[in-house]
Protein backbone atom coordinates (compact mmCIF):
# COMPACT_ATOMS: atom_id res chain seq x y z
CA UNK A 1 0.00 0.00 0.00
CA UNK A 2 1.09 3.62 -0.98
CA UNK A 3 -0.33 6.38 0.69
CA UNK A 4 0.77 9.65 0.50
CA UNK A 5 0.83 11.92 3.47
CA UNK A 6 -1.76 10.12 4.69
CA UNK A 7 -2.57 7.66 7.50
CA UNK A 8 -5.38 4.92 6.28
CA UNK A 9 -2.02 2.27 6.45
CA UNK A 10 -1.11 3.26 10.13
CA UNK A 11 -5.06 3.49 11.24
CA UNK A 12 -6.13 0.22 13.46
CA UNK A 13 -9.76 0.52 12.71
CA UNK A 14 -9.08 0.57 8.75
CA UNK A 15 -6.05 -1.97 8.34
CA UNK A 16 -7.83 -4.76 10.76
CA UNK A 17 -10.61 -5.05 8.30
CA UNK A 18 -8.51 -4.44 4.81
CA UNK A 19 -5.39 -6.93 5.83
CA UNK A 20 -7.48 -9.80 6.72
CA UNK A 21 -6.31 -12.64 4.42
CA UNK A 22 -3.62 -10.57 3.20
CA UNK A 23 -0.51 -8.70 4.52
CA UNK A 24 -0.44 -4.67 4.10
CA UNK A 25 3.13 -3.12 5.37
CA UNK A 26 2.69 0.73 6.03
CA UNK A 27 6.17 3.20 6.52
CA UNK A 28 4.72 6.50 7.70
CA UNK A 29 6.59 9.42 8.35
CA UNK A 30 4.47 12.59 9.85
CA UNK A 31 5.10 16.16 9.82
CA UNK A 32 7.57 16.33 12.53
CA UNK A 33 9.88 13.42 10.47
CA UNK A 34 8.76 10.69 13.68
CA UNK A 35 8.95 7.74 11.42
CA UNK A 36 6.32 4.76 11.78
CA UNK A 37 6.60 0.85 10.25
CA UNK A 38 3.51 -1.09 10.75
CA UNK A 39 3.05 -4.49 9.21
CA UNK A 40 -0.49 -5.89 9.35
CA UNK A 41 -1.44 -9.78 8.52
CA UNK A 42 -5.14 -11.78 8.68
CA UNK A 43 -6.39 -8.47 10.72
CA UNK A 44 -3.77 -8.25 13.49
CA UNK A 45 -0.81 -5.77 13.28
CA UNK A 46 1.92 -8.23 13.90
CA UNK A 47 4.57 -5.40 14.49
CA UNK A 48 4.97 -1.91 14.70
CA UNK A 49 7.73 0.10 15.85
CA UNK A 50 8.66 4.04 15.82
CA UNK A 51 12.06 2.80 17.28
CA UNK A 52 13.28 -0.55 16.40
CA UNK A 53 13.73 -0.93 20.12
CA UNK A 54 10.84 -0.64 21.24
CA UNK A 55 8.39 -2.77 19.06
CA UNK A 56 4.87 -3.63 19.84
CA UNK A 57 2.02 -5.55 17.96
CA UNK A 58 0.79 -9.57 18.62
CA UNK A 59 3.90 -10.85 17.10
CA UNK A 60 6.65 -7.78 17.90
CA UNK A 61 9.60 -10.10 17.41
CA UNK A 62 7.99 -12.00 14.35
CA UNK A 63 10.86 -9.45 12.00
CA UNK A 64 13.54 -9.04 14.39
CA UNK A 65 15.62 -11.11 12.00
CA UNK A 66 14.78 -10.06 9.04
CA UNK A 67 15.21 -6.25 10.09
CA UNK A 68 18.71 -7.41 11.28
CA UNK A 69 19.18 -8.55 7.47
CA UNK A 70 18.06 -4.74 6.63
CA UNK A 71 20.70 -3.43 8.86
CA UNK A 72 18.22 -2.16 11.74
CA UNK A 73 19.98 -2.14 15.22
CA UNK A 74 16.64 -3.56 17.08
CA UNK A 75 19.17 -2.82 20.45
CA UNK A 76 20.50 0.70 19.77
CA UNK A 77 17.35 1.21 17.56
CA UNK A 78 18.99 2.77 14.75
CA UNK A 79 17.39 2.88 11.73
CA UNK A 80 16.57 4.68 8.76
CA UNK A 81 14.04 5.51 6.12
CA UNK A 82 15.96 3.49 3.35
CA UNK A 83 15.96 0.35 6.23
CA UNK A 84 12.54 0.35 6.20
CA UNK A 85 11.62 0.50 2.78
CA UNK A 86 14.10 -2.25 2.75
CA UNK A 87 12.15 -4.25 5.73
CA UNK A 88 9.14 -4.24 3.45
CA UNK A 89 10.57 -5.60 0.35
CA UNK A 90 11.81 -8.17 3.24
CA UNK A 91 8.38 -8.85 3.93
CA UNK A 92 6.61 -8.57 0.97
CA UNK A 93 9.00 -9.25 -1.93
CA UNK A 94 8.00 -5.89 -3.53
CA UNK A 95 10.77 -3.27 -4.05
CA UNK A 96 9.60 0.13 -3.92
CA UNK A 97 11.74 1.91 -6.34
CA UNK A 98 11.66 5.43 -7.64
CA UNK A 99 10.51 3.91 -11.55
CA UNK A 100 8.05 2.06 -9.59
CA UNK A 101 6.41 5.10 -8.10
CA UNK A 102 6.35 7.03 -10.83
CA UNK A 103 5.36 4.64 -13.38
CA UNK A 104 2.82 2.14 -11.71
CA UNK A 105 -0.77 2.09 -12.70
CA UNK A 106 -2.61 2.98 -8.95
CA UNK A 107 -5.71 2.01 -7.55
CA UNK A 108 -7.82 4.29 -5.61
CA UNK A 109 -10.63 4.14 -3.80
CA UNK A 110 -13.40 5.90 -1.17
CA UNK A 111 -12.55 4.85 2.64
CA UNK A 112 -15.44 5.15 4.58
CA UNK A 113 -14.57 7.28 7.26
CA UNK A 114 -14.99 5.77 10.74
CA UNK A 115 -18.15 6.85 12.10
CA UNK A 116 -16.64 8.56 15.51
CA UNK A 117 -16.45 12.51 15.31
CA UNK A 118 -14.09 14.73 12.47
CA UNK A 119 -14.56 18.19 11.51
CA UNK A 120 -11.96 18.40 8.74
CA UNK A 121 -9.66 17.08 6.62
CA UNK A 122 -6.16 17.85 5.22
CA UNK A 123 -5.52 16.57 2.00
CA UNK A 124 -1.78 17.54 1.12
CA UNK A 125 0.11 15.88 -1.96
CA UNK A 126 3.06 16.45 -3.83
CA UNK A 127 3.18 15.01 -7.34
CA UNK A 128 6.37 13.23 -8.99
CA UNK A 129 6.67 16.58 -10.60
CA UNK A 130 6.95 18.56 -7.83
CA UNK A 131 3.95 20.38 -7.75
CA UNK A 132 2.00 20.97 -4.29
CA UNK A 133 -1.95 20.37 -3.78
CA UNK A 134 -2.47 21.48 -0.01
CA UNK A 135 -6.28 21.99 0.86
CA UNK A 136 -8.35 21.69 4.09
CA UNK A 137 -11.77 20.46 3.54
CA UNK A 138 -14.78 20.76 6.04
CA UNK A 139 -16.48 17.35 6.77
CA UNK A 140 -19.52 19.56 4.77
CA UNK A 141 -17.41 19.77 2.06
CA UNK A 142 -15.91 16.42 1.83
CA UNK A 143 -19.76 14.98 2.45
CA UNK A 144 -20.73 16.92 -0.01
CA UNK A 145 -18.06 15.85 -2.50
CA UNK A 146 -18.65 12.12 -1.82
CA UNK A 147 -22.42 12.36 -2.23
CA UNK A 148 -21.91 14.13 -6.01
CA UNK A 149 -19.18 11.41 -6.73
CA UNK A 150 -21.54 8.44 -6.00
CA UNK A 151 -24.23 10.38 -8.46
CA UNK A 152 -22.33 10.64 -10.61
CA UNK A 153 -21.56 6.90 -10.66
CA UNK A 154 -18.31 7.38 -8.40
CA UNK A 155 -16.46 9.65 -11.02
CA UNK A 156 -13.59 12.16 -9.43
CA UNK A 157 -14.66 15.39 -8.01
CA UNK A 158 -11.37 18.48 -8.72
CA UNK A 159 -10.97 19.73 -5.29
CA UNK A 160 -11.22 23.24 -6.60
CA UNK A 161 -14.82 22.44 -7.24
CA UNK A 162 -15.58 20.59 -3.67
CA UNK A 163 -14.79 24.27 -2.14
CA UNK A 164 -16.30 26.40 -4.99
CA UNK A 165 -20.01 24.02 -5.04
CA UNK A 166 -20.31 23.60 -1.18
CA UNK A 167 -22.86 25.95 0.04
CA UNK A 168 -21.10 28.50 2.68
CA UNK A 169 -17.77 27.60 1.25
CA UNK A 170 -15.37 30.09 1.04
Amino acid sequence: MVGINGTAGVDDRLMSTASVGTQIVAHYTDINALTYFHWWKDGEQRTMFEYPATRSGTTPDALVEAMHRVGIDTVNGTFSVTANLALAEEVTGIRITEDLLDNAVYTSSLIELPSEDWNSVVIDITDAHGERTHRELTREQAEHAWNQARAKDNQPIPLDAIARDEPGAS
